[in-house]
This record gives C-alpha cells, structure tokens and sequence, in this order.
C-alpha cells in the first residue's frame, strides 16, 4: 500500500502511552546516515469513515475537472496555432530600428528582442519559456545575443524561435 493510500484511506495518531518518535543519524545502524526512529515509533491506524454520497459524485467532479482542463489546453492549442499562422504571414526581413525595438518591454506593448541580428516577438512566449518570462522581460527591447549564447540554448530551442521572428534588425549609418 503506497503512502497516500495509506493515509486517504486510515487516520494515524500517536499511541497513547508512548512519546514522540527520536530520529538521530548518530545512532543509526544504517549505512550513510539514512534516518531511522530509535526505539520505532508507535501509531495506531484507525479506518477513515465512507462517505457514500462523495463517493457517488467523485467521478463526476474528477471528470468535470479534467474536462475543464481539457477545454482550456484545446483554447490554448488554438491560440498558440493562429499566432503561428499569423508569425508564417510576417515578412521576417522587414527592417525594424533600434527605437522601435526598444519601445517593446513588457506584456502590454509586447516583448522584443534582438539576437544575432534578428528581432524575436516573444511575447506569446513568455508563459511558456522554461526561464520564466521574467529573464524575457528584462532582456526586451535589448540585445540579447550574449545571454542567449550564454544560457546555451538547445538546438530545437534554436529552430522554434524562427517561430518569432518579426524581421531584423536596421543597422545605423554615421553618415
């Protein structure tokens, strides 16, 4: 019987008569310091009692649950896919600037950032970046080539952010 078993199925408590259980690694006869009780430890096990009506209703509220995450993941599925259309439709060698990337820092106006020469809309992005967004957010409206190198990044990392690609970056003249 597993532990959650155990104890959805019985009430534990302490045997009356017997103190708290000692646990010390000093006095362990076990190898590498695995804690064991000294002296064990006393409980009594008591059968939880049945509720028959919850009993009944348990599969209707676990299915009702599920199914509620089942309709927000098929919402979330379908958004992600229409973003996806929308990013195949976007000319990704369109010239941004500098201050256009900058002005986009944050969920509202959308996160930017700037890789290798390439402006990344990673706003649909941040709730999923393994990161957090947070490291998203403070690298938006920047470059974020060092950081991106630096965190070493996955191959198949590399290929999905094509996926955001919004054009590239417009290089300043001095003249």
């Amino acid at each position: 019987m597993t532990w959650s078993m155990l104890f959805a199925n019985f009430r534990l408590y302490r045997t009356p008569g017997f103190g708290n259980a000692d646990f010390n690694t000093l006095k362990s006869d076990q190898i590498l310091g695995f804690i064991e009780a000294q002296n064990g430890v006393h409980v009594n096990l008591e059968r939880r009692k049945r509720d028959p009506e919850l009993e009944k209703t348990a599969p209707s509220r676990v299915m009702n649950a599920h199914s509620e995450k089942i309709l927000e993941y098929q919402k979330r599925l379908k958004m992600e896919e229409e973003e996806y259309a929308r990013s195949l439709n976007v000319d990704k060698e369109k010239l941004i600037t500098m201050d256009e990337l900058k002005k986009h820092t944050t969920k509202e106006t959308g996160v930017w950032i700037l890789i290798d020469g390439s402006v990344y809309d990673v706003t649909t992005w941040l709730k999923d970046h393994p990161g957090g967004a947070d490291s998203l957010l403070r690298a938006g409206g920047k470059d974020a080539s060092k950081l991106f190198e630096l965190t070493n990044h996955s191959s198949f990392a590399k290929s999905e952010a094509l996926k955001y690609k919004i054009g590239r970056i417009q290089l300043q003249s001095n003249l």
